[in-house]
């Protein structure tokens, strides 16, 4: 019999078809999480019963349109890539999208769901960051590309809301259109932050400027910026704005900097083209002064491709105080984090969806026997993967609480006591903490779902090597550790920077005080009452595993604390040396406060599980309650909770006596410095510091 031949551009579907994915079954889970954490005494702040189930309702149809009209073209476009090709016709080389693709962004348009997490006030949906898990999962894991991806990630919204909050006058008018424009998808928006030369250290050797007017807001943009998306104007919009983070010049062309000699910073808006002074784009179409460059190509990743533009010359405005843009930014900073920590999640739920459905198929289609051992491990990876997916999920849930009582207006806050008092008290804790809890959490979630996809990939088989969907969800999760700060970076700055100094004047000691023991304060309590009360056998050894990992954390961060002792002695050797060991400790003592965060979260939806089934129990007896459908359920609930705490807290948290042999290797690289120094007697310059343009600098004394 002839062999059968395989025509050039024919497409072969895998042996075992992969399944369409079920957005609604993470719905379902966010139900479950809010039920659990409202019985636990979290509820969402500042919504009644009413908004909450309108929220919730927003999160279904959300889903039904990701599985009805998305993933549907996500597949249908699996094999052209990109989603996108340069339009030749257009002179700034706008994208030109595949039909398929202008179509659903329509769609998407019309349905409403641009501003999803958008201010009311402004044409948003406002939904809180708690119930962003409902939108972040269909979104990351059926949109063909970032172009409709990235509306879970609106850190351009948010940014936007604060500075209408900052902004007065006819400012704040036209900065209202432009918010009400960008929700309702009439703009879009684009963050634009990378330059050529700087990679992932933005903060350094900036060569962006933006020059800054004399007498009004209004600035001239120098320089160029990279690895940027959206800013072109897509079929179907008015017109695209570019929020840009530059280094700040005055019209001397000498660079602003602060006593210390650090750059200072400025956002501005900068629209593609010019507005008139009410944010609208003006008639007939005036094109800004910004020069297309090349088309960057996101290599495997299935989104949409990346441009470097030339600013020089473009003409915008400030967006709330120049000098002042980190201030600007991190207060979007941190529901950017969470966002991208959903990113992570998301992607792994839909894995396991995968790998559940494949490994079902064929067990079912198999006539070999397979082995109690090779049975039990695939359970354990699939339980795992759920394990991650559900006790992340209820971490970022509680993160997002805490983003929404921070965000919290005073005229939304109770004005009779104790409830006033009590939030007012909620909202200083729960800002302390998130400047820990959001780029550790970030770090955390980002590195264990690149660790987990592997298995995710090879429990397909060979399809997880050549199936086209599995491979670009994995590409897309391979750059979320970069993402709004490489984690490695965020987790040294979290140990250099949340441990603090505080010099006793009494004494005339200097003792550290860090805001990691306002968290570990906070979880040994609840441990410690979750002990008391009536709990079962599984809860119980779940409390004692996360207890042994909150001892780790407090010894750990007890041993920074002495490290950071040692750089405040004054001494120059011995400070390098504290240094370097605390940098060298910085992404384990993250990956120890994730699994602490989760083993918690894992304790709390197994006690919820536990009281289910005692209350069954009580109620059917042990015989008809396995007959119910509620039995299974819970079951499932509560070994996936002690997957949880076993795999994330017991098996793979790191181990203090680890962290500390880092001292060992930190004080021979600090000895063998010393000696390179003094033979060579050489002065260090950074590539990027020497390739820098000369410019003059002036110091600003910044006004509080």
């Amino acid at each position: 019999m002839p062999r059968k031949m395989i025509k050039p551009g024919q497409v072969v579907e895998p042996h075992v078809k992969l399944p369409d994915i079920n957005s609604h079954q993470i719905i379902a889970d966010q139900d479950f999480l809010a039920l659990v954490h409202s019985l636990a005494g979290l509820p969402l702040p500042g919504y009644d019963a009413a908004e909450l189930a309108e929220f919730q309702q927003l999160q279904k149809n959300f889903a039904t349109f990701c599985d009805n009209e998305s993933y549907p073209v996500a597949t249908a476009l699996l094999d052209r890539t990109p989603s996108l090709i340069v339009d030749e016709t257009d002179p700034r080389g706008a994208n030109k999208y595949q039909p398929e693709m202008l179509a659903l962004a329509q769609k998407y348009r019309e349905a409403g769901f641009t501003g999803i997490t958008g201010a009311k006030e402004y044409g948003g949906s406002g939904l809180p960051k708690a119930l962003l898990g409902g939108i972040s999962g269909p979104g990351f894991n059926t949109f063909p590309a970032q172009y409709l991806g990235e509306i879970v990630r609106q850190a351009d919204i948010h940014l936007m809301e604060h500075a209408v909050a900052a902004a007065s006058g006819d400012k704040k008018l036209m900065l209202e259109n432009i918010l009400r424009k960008i929700i309702s998808g009439e703009y879009t928006a684009a963050m634009i932050l990378t330059e050529p030369k700087t990679g992932a250290n933005l903060g350094a050797n900036m060569e962006c400027y933006a020059t800054l007017s004399k007498d009004s807001d209004n600035v001239v943009i120098i320089g160029e910026k990279k690895y940027i998306t959206g800013l072109t104007k897509p079929e179907g919009t008015e017109n695209s704005i570019g929020i840009i983070v530059s280094a700040s010049m005055n019209e001397d062309g000498e660079v602003l900097v602060d006593k210390n000699g650090k750059t200072l910073v400025t956002v501005s808006l900068v629209p593609l083209y010019m507005l008139d002074e009410k944010g609208n784009t003006r008639e007939p179409l005036v094109p800004n002064k910004i020069v297309t460059g090349k088309w960057i190509d996101k290599n495997t990743m299935r989104a949409q491709m990346l441009q470097q533009h030339d600013f020089t010359g473009a003409e915008g405005f400030v967006l709330g105080e120049p000098l002042k843009g980190w201030n600007m930014m991190f207060k979007v900073m941190d529901a950017a984090r969470l966002e991208i920590a959903h990113q992570a999640v998301s992607h792994i739920y839909t894995v396991w969806q995968m790998a559940s459905h494949y490994t079902a198929k064929r067990s079912a289609d198999t006539t070999e026997s397979i082995s109690v051992a090779a049975r039990d491990e695939t359970e354990l990876k699939l339980n795992r993967l759920r394990a991650f997916t559900i006790c992340g999920a209820s971490v970022l849930m509680k993160m997002g609480t805490h983003l929404d009582l921070v965000g919290l207006k005073d005229d939304e806050i109770p004005k009779a006591n104790p409830p006033r008092d009590s939030i007012i008290k909620q909202q200083a804790e729960a800002r302390d903490l998130l400047t820990v809890e959001a780029p550790m959490v970030k770090c955390y979630f980002t590195n264990q779902a690149r660790k987990l996809m592997i298995d995710g990939v090879h429990m397909l088989g060979t399809d997880g090597l050549i199936q086209h969907q599995v491979k670009e969800l994995e590409a897309n999760l391979r750059p979320t550790d970069i993402y709004e700060g490489p984690n490695e970076m965020m987790a040294k700055q979290v140990v250099m920077q949340q441990f603090y100094p505080v010099k006793d004047h009494g004494a005339g000691s200097i003792h550290i005080e860090s805001k990691m023991d306002v968290f570990v304060k906070q979880t040994r309590e609840n441990l410690k009452e979750w002990k008391r009360l009536h709990t079962g056998v599984t809860t119980n050894s779940m409390i004692e595993s996360v207890t042994r990992a909150l001892n780790d954390l407090q010894e750990a961060t007890n041993w920074i604390k002495e490290q950071h002792l040692e750089r405040a002695s004054g001494d120059k050797g011995r400070k390098e040396l504290a240094e370097r060991t605390i940098l060298s400790a910085g992404e384990d003592y993250v990956d120890l406060f994730g699994s602490v965060y989760m083993g918690m979260e894992a304790i709390r939806i197994g006690r919820h599980a536990e009281v289910e089934l005692y209350k069954m129990y009580e109620k059917f007896g042990s015989q008809e309650m396995k007959e119910k459908p509620e039995y299974k359920d819970m079951q499932d609930r509560l070994t996936i909770a002690g997957v949880g705490v076993h795999h994330f807290v017991g098996k793979n948290r790191p181990r203090v006596e680890e962290m500390k042999e880092n001292y060992i290797y930190a004080k021979k690289t600090n000895e063998m410095d010393a000696l390179i120094l003094a033979a060579s007697k050489l002065d260090y310059v950074s590539e990027a510091r020497a390739a820098a343009v000369t410019r003059k600098t002036k110091v600003v004394e910044l006004k509080r």
